[in-house]
């Protein structure tokens, strides 16, 4: 009979479709193998010894079913693990002024706005990690009455081109409470049971009369003429 504890030499080469389709077909076989038995067994005496043989085989192949749901089962649980992509492990600001840079303090003039992104990164360094099922962003601002942040329905892609975990706009209000002070920004990442699996921060300091833009400025033409001769 089949000995479940004893040492096997598997190559695994199939797909958890291909599993289950031979436990099927095992499960059909361990049924019509009890059954022939039975009916063997009922004829007569000599051939009670293939009845006896057949009731071993039909219960090494019970034995194998089992065997074989237990390795389509880890097949589908490697094959989920593979598709979905590891969850983020750590949170950090990006913000467009910045240039993308992470955790760069903002200076943001007191009639202007700029987006702001969360960048996830995964335990292997990878930035743009999603966050793991059932958790959620929220970012607050310790002085909305200088600093207001609005989130985005659903997160957007940051200006580098990463995804982010949650994205928005902060913006200075008009007029800013606190004026080149720096304002503190928090984002918490909150399990599936509200529980606090990161928090991190950040800065915005409202400047009146920063300059939203720059660019060069040329005066009017003036043709160049010759000095008089003397």
């Amino acid at each position: 009979m089949y000995n479940e504890s004893a040492p096997m030499n598997l190559t695994i080469n199939l797909d958890v479709q291909q599993f289950s389709a031979i436990q099927k077909i095992l499960q059909s076989q361990v049924n019509a193998t009890a059954a022939l038995a039975a009916d063997v067994e009922s004829i007569d005496t000599p051939v009670q010894t293939q009845a006896a043989a057949m009731v071993s085989l039909a219960a090494s192949l019970a034995a194998i079913v089992p065997f074989l749901g237990r390795i389509a089962t880890a097949v589908e649980k490697i094959e989920a693990e593979l598709v979905t992509p590891p969850s983020a492990t750590e949170i950090a600001f990006s913000f467009t002024r910045n240039k993308g840079e992470l955790n760069m303090p903002e200076i943001l003039p007191d009639n202007d706005q700029d987006t702001f992104f969360i960048i996830g990164t995964d335990p292997a360094g990878v930035q743009g990690s999603p966050l793991a099922p059932g958790q959620t962003v929220a970012v607050v601002s310790a002085d909305p009455a200088t600093v207001i942040v609005t989130l985005d329905a659903s997160p957007k892609t940051a200006t580098n081109g990463l995804a982010s975990v949650a994205s928005g706009i902060i913006a200075s209000a008009q007029p800013p409470a606190q004026p080149n002070v720096a304002i503190t920004l928090t984002a918490t990442v909150s399990n599936a049971d509200a529980s606090v699996a990161e928090t991190i921060t950040d800065t915005v300091t409202v400047t009146p009369g920063a300059a939203s833009k720059i660019g060069v400025l040329f005066g009017p033409n003036t043709p160049v003429t010759s000095a008089p001769v003397a």
